[in-house]
């Protein structure tokens, strides 16, 4: 049996687009939905019950000047109420919401210290390598970075390039301490800051470690970086 239009009486075509009626579940063809369709946007995008109630008298004008040309126009007048209907059921549950909402007093949520490097070091398995030996890599949670600037101290210039933490830092004989004490806590930081993200990630490990470093006579950039893994011990 042809599924017919119920306001306009035309043969909905297969590949002809239609909506139903929520009631009486009769089809309105995609033309005639067409007709009411700027309403309906101008509708769901306001949140103004007033400025529905206008549209939905214009809307309704231009529904009345349908008659002739339309067999049952009125039908169009019912799709139409259901849009506003549907829209104004949504805007009294997000009010609602709001109101339920703005009852409960925030409350803020207690802050909780940053682990520290010696924490940090405990709970983590660090390395240069891309495998840890006696354990097998189950997830791999992206990269990590540990990022910082710093500068050297005023009285003194250095000419030695940072290595990894993994290389001794080599430094010339007219150099003192404190430039050696500087470097270190620039690493250290560092390194704190990008375990801090891999625990984030749910890592217990950081392979594939390196280091980018940037030496200059005032100013000196270190960067770190890793993979942040999941790693279970393999078993024996």
């Amino acid at each position: 049996m042809a599924n017919l239009c119920c306001v306009c009486g035309r043969k909905i075509g297969f590949m002809d687009g239609y909506k139903s009626l929520p009631e009486t579940n009769e089809l309105v063809c995609s033309r005639c939905d067409g007709l009411i369709a700027p309403f309906s946007d101008r509708i769901w995008s306001s949140s103004d019950r007033e400025e529905i109630e206008s549209i939905k008298e214009e809307a309704s004008a231009f529904i009345d000047s349908k008659t002739q040309e339309l067999e049952h126009a009125e039908k169009l007048q019912i799709h139409l109420e259901a849009k506003i209907n549907e829209r104004l059921g949504y805007l009294t549950d997000q009010f609602a919401r709001e109101e339920a909402a703005a009852a409960i007093p925030d409350e803020p949520e207690p802050e909780m210290p940053e682990p520290d490097y010696d924490e940090l070091r405990g709970r983590l398995i660090l390395s240069t390598a891309g495998t840890l030996e006696g354990y097998r890599i189950t997830k791999q949670l992206g990269v990590v970075f540990g990022e910082t600037v710093f500068k050297p101290s005023a009285s003194q210039q250095f000419t030695s390039a940072v290595g990894d933490m993994f290389r001794s830092l080599s430094f010339s004989a007219k150099e003192m301490t404190g430039q050696v004490s500087i470097i270190e806590e620039a690493r250290k930081f560092a390194y704190t800051k990008m375990m801090r993200e891999a625990v984030k990630l749910g890592a217990n490990a950081i392979i594939a470690i390196d280091s980018d470093n940037t030496i200059g006579d005032s100013i000196c950039y270190l960067s770190l970086y890793g993979t942040a893994v999941y790693a279970e011990p393999e078993e024996k």
